[in-house]
């Protein structure tokens, strides 16, 4: 698990201490710097739906839910599955992308909680969110391990990945792909 909140991560270190043999909450605070070690057979995920680079002075762009969520489609073994909860997609980019990676969003339309008065419990909690569209996204990866789908993988990892360390990359993966087999 990666999680950049401190609370949260105190939360998570406890969980991990519970099931050290499937749980692990990785040094790497930042999700975006996150280099995944393995590759995982499921992923549950809440990305932030937006960062902007203007509250956020180490990112190079505005980040979206979806580019946490394409990152972590390329972080799936094959036939891992891969659950988000996300803003409603509405971007057809997105839409086209995740049906052609065996995909399927899931829409909710909006929950008002403006009114005061027919609040729940939990709902009362919530007072900051007056509405908001959301989707889950399903994904199954189904991949050929090809050097064109490694490649893939390494760039959306590490756009910025010169020639040396993507063949590091490669060869690592490599190496994982034909290791964890032999102990699963």
């Amino acid at each position: 698990m990666v999680e950049i909140q401190d609370e949260n991560r105190k939360v998570l270190q406890d969980l991990c201490n519970d099931a050290p043999d499937i749980l692990q909450l990785y040094e790497t605070k930042d999700f975006l710097q996150f280099v995944n070690p393995i590759e995982y057979d499921l992923i549950v995920m809440n990305p932030p739906f937006h960062l902007r680079k203007s509250q956020f002075t180490y990112l190079d762009r505005d980040y979206y839910d979806m580019d946490f969520v394409y990152k972590c489609y390329y972080m799936l073994e094959d036939k891992g599955e891969l659950i988000a909860l996300c803003g409603q997609i509405s971007d057809e980019k997105w839409k086209k992308w995740i049906k052609e990676n065996n995909g399927e969003i899931i829409d909710f339309e909006y929950k008002n909680w403006t009114d005061k008065s027919k609040k729940t419990k939990e709902e009362k909690k919530a007072t900051r969110i007056a509405k908001i569209n959301l989707s889950i996204v399903v994904m199954y990866r189904n991949k050929t391990n090809t050097k064109a789908d490694k490649r893939a993988r390494n760039k959306a990892l590490d756009p910025d990945l010169d020639e040396k360390h993507e063949t590091m990359a490669k060869n690592l993966q490599d190496y994982i792909s034909d290791l964890i087999p032999k102990y699963h």
